[in-house]
């Protein structure tokens, strides 16, 4: 084996530990909306913010509903989302003081677009 073919398997293999976290979250998070299809309003994209040396604390979670007007009924039933996925989070083993520190927001494609896009957006 190369030197070099080394290197990309040990930094692919930290990659997979340094975002174990992350990748579990926004798993729970799609099982969750598989599940429950008629949450209201819909639910029609998200957008996870971790920390970039993969420790889960902190971690931000933003529902995203397709109008404007929407926004301020997904913030109202967002604690009922967040308990739900946070006992999902659990049952995966993800740390309990992690749990504990997830945020989460709501908002719109709308205000996204308007904002500049996700890039601007959620800086």
């Amino acid at each position: 084996m190369s030197r070099k073919h080394c290197k990309r398997e040990y930094e692919r293999k930290q990659s997979e530990i340094q975002y174990r976290w992350l990748r579990l979250a926004v798993a729970c998070f799609d099982e969750l909306i598989m599940s429950r299809p008629n949450w209201s309003p819909p639910i029609v994209d998200s957008e996870f913010i971790g920390n970039l040396d993969g420790n889960p604390v902190n971690m931000s979670l933003w529902l995203i509903c397709a109008h404007r007007g929407d926004v301020e009924s997904l913030r109202a039933s967002a604690p009922e989302f967040l308990d739900l996925y946070r006992e999902l989070l659990l049952s995966r083993d993800f740390p309990p003081e992690a749990a504990e520190t997830l945020r989460m927001d709501a908002t719109s494609l709308e205000d996204i677009e308007a904002g500049g896009g996700r890039f601007y957006y959620f800086r």
